[in-house]
């Protein structure tokens, strides 16, 4: 049996295929590892393992490098630098740094980059929030961090990065940032996330403490305490104990504050060197504050070596300080001028140091500010020619928009106003022909009752007797007065009178002012001054009906009763819903 032949086109393609399939292979295969290790690093993390996971980073740093995959070597980067600020060792951050920026410029905002910016965010952060003491360039780096989380969805990084908001405010001395790590701490519960519940725990205690709340800053460190033990979290033992001795100071017992510093000065292996230092230094501080000054210095001699040893200089400032405090509360002012004047050029190297640090700040700035100067002037050139026809458009358009807004608005209010002034006048021609129907009846009934009256010889029916029994004589003379008072108000037309008060009128109808306004509330539901009113409105709208009317509308406020004419405009405009001019205007036109 013969087999065809392959065409050497068709084994090449084939090749190619399966080359890429391996590629593709493994490199899935590879970013699956690349996976595993980040996780691993952040779970060292979580585990306070730092020293291990700076390990762990330093290795995704170069497989990242090796195989050109920036989003590992950038965790790896960024990792690395959070466990170096985070356990104060010094070192060489300028092209860590520089890579960071680099990938926050680079990487656009897309769901699988929300994860990579919190981290990346995070350690810049720590960075300029601990080594450059940036704090508007941490908080701005927090902020975008959390901002990237949410968006990931990722619950762990955005309390971490509450955490640290928290602690860069505490910094700044300022209070706001409790509700951070209050924040915090509620999302650390929800998930149970016992790590970022110590961290929030403790960012909480410290800012109760500074506001000398010792009892309610020990409940949190308390428990603080009880999570550092479930989860071997040894590197913050020294630190737990130092605060809880601070605590117990402040409440008033020395004898179990001591007790907490003699425990906190016992080094762990775990501790980071920056905890070492100042567990030593509180201690020191207290042994001041309890007047046993020789043991202080003692103390400060020997945290002193350590710092040096560390190479953790910053320190410096606060142990010279505090040794010639202690030599001037022993009397030995020699020693503490000593020590003063070394505390006195250490402040003065800082304050040049930020003096140098804010000069080379202003001065970026302004390069920063003239650049955009250079680049803003070659713009305006540009767009010079453009910018006259644009505005010009710009003012046209507004201007049509304006017109047609005005015109439609205008119209709509003239339609509004016509039907309101259609409708007042379709119940005036209504009133009109009930009137008329009401005067004929009245006519008839009153034939018919002299007709009735002459064949029962004016002798009342024993219904009628039976009505007046069974009607209350204060029901009549309610009834009456109210009818002579309509009468007064239809046909007299009294409420012209401008000076007609509510006694006057009471006088006019031989009954009190009490009953009076009785009787209208009862009967209208309405105060005496709105029932007056309503009669003026109602014969103003009458009159402005009238197209034959030519009488000024000022003229006309007056002859119905009120004395301000802006007083009749108000009413007019609540009661009708246009103003009196404008009711004669469209009156007029419907008329037509």
């Amino acid at each position: 049996m013969a087999y065809p032949k392959l065409s050497y086109k068709f084994i090449t393609l084939s090749l190619l295929i399966l080359i890429f399939s391996f590629e593709l292979f493994a490199s899935k295969s590879s970013n699956k590892d690349d996976d595993i290790r980040i996780n691993e690093c952040l779970e060292l993390s979580y585990f306070r393992k730092y020293r291990e996971a700076k390990t762990k980073a330093s290795e995704l740093i170069e497989i990242g490098s090796k195989s050109g995959n920036l989003t590992t070597e950038a965790i790896g980067t960024a990792l690395y630098v959070t466990t170096a600020v985070t356990i104060g060792n010094e070192d060489d951050y300028d092209k860590k740094i520089a890579l960071l920026n680099k990938v926050i410029t680079d990487f656009s905002e897309t769901v699988e980059n929300y994860e990579t910016l919190a981290i990346v965010h995070k350690a810049l952060g720590l960075y300029n929030h601990f080594i450059l003491q940036d704090y508007s360039a941490s908080i701005n780096h927090y902020y975008k961090g959390l901002e990237s989380a949410r968006k990931a969805k990722d619950t762990r990084k955005e309390t971490s990065l509450l955490v640290n908001l928290s602690a860069v405010y505490f910094q700044k001395n300022d209070s706001t940032g409790i509700n951070f790590c209050t924040d915090a701490y509620t999302k650390a519960k929800e998930i149970k996330d016992l790590s970022a519940q110590y961290s929030a725990g403790i960012n909480i205690a410290c800012y109760l403490y500074n506001s000398n709340k010792p009892k309610e800053a020990l409940v949190y460190v308390e428990e603080a305490m009880k999570i550092a033990n479930n989860l071997d979290f040894n590197c913050e033992l020294q630190y737990l104990n130092s605060f809880m001795a601070d605590i117990y100071g402040m409440i008033g017992n020395p004898t179990k504050a001591e007790e907490f510093h003699k425990i906190a000065i016992i080094d762990y292996d775990e501790t980071n060197d920056y905890d070492k230092i100042y567990v030593r230094l509180r201690y020191g501080d207290f042994l001041n504050l309890q007047h046993r000054h020789k043991e202080a210095i003692d103390l400060f001699l020997r945290t002193k070596e350590l710092a040096e040893k560390y190479k953790l200089l910053t320190f410096n400032l606060n142990i010279a300080q505090s040794i010639s405090y202690a030599y001037e509360q022993l009397r030995d002012y020699d020693n503490a001028l000593i020590y003063y004047k070394q505390f006195d050029s250490i402040k003065e190297k800082h304050l040049n140091a930020e003096k140098e640090k804010e000069f080379s700040i202003l001065d970026l700035r302004y390069k920063v500010s003239e650049e955009k100067q250079k680049n803003a002037l070659k713009e305006a050139e540009l767009l010079r020619k453009d910018k006259n026809m644009l505005l010009l458009i710009f003012i046209v358009v507004i201007i049509a928009v304006s017109a047609i807004v005005c015109l439609f608005l205008y119209r709509k209010t003239q339609k509004r106003y016509k039907l309101i002034v259609q409708t007042h006048l379709d119940n005036l021609e209504n009133e009109r022909k009930l009137k008329a129907q009401l005067e004929q009846f009245n006519e008839q009934l009153n034939n018919q009752t002299i007709e009735k009256s002459n064949d029962e010889s004016n002798h009342p029916s024993q219904e009628e007797n039976a009505k007046y029994t069974r009607s209350a004589l204060s029901e009549e003379k309610s009834r009456d007065l109210f009818e002579r008072l309509e009468n007064m108000m239809t046909n007299e037309k009294i409420y012209r009178n401008a000076e007609l008060t509510i006694d006057k009128l009471a006088q006019l109808l031989n009954t009190n002012r009490s009953y009076l306004s009785q009787v209208i509330n009862e009967n209208t539901g309405l105060s005496y001054s709105t029932f007056i009113n309503n009669y003026r409105i109602k014969e103003a709208v009458e009159l402005l009906s009238d197209t034959s009317n030519t009488v000024p509308v000022k003229s006309i406020c007056y002859n119905i009763g009120f004395n301000s004419p802006s007083n009749f405009y108000t009413l007019f405009k609540n009661k009708i819903g246009v103003s009196p001019s404008t009711y004669r205007e469209n009156a007029q036109k419907l008329s037509k």
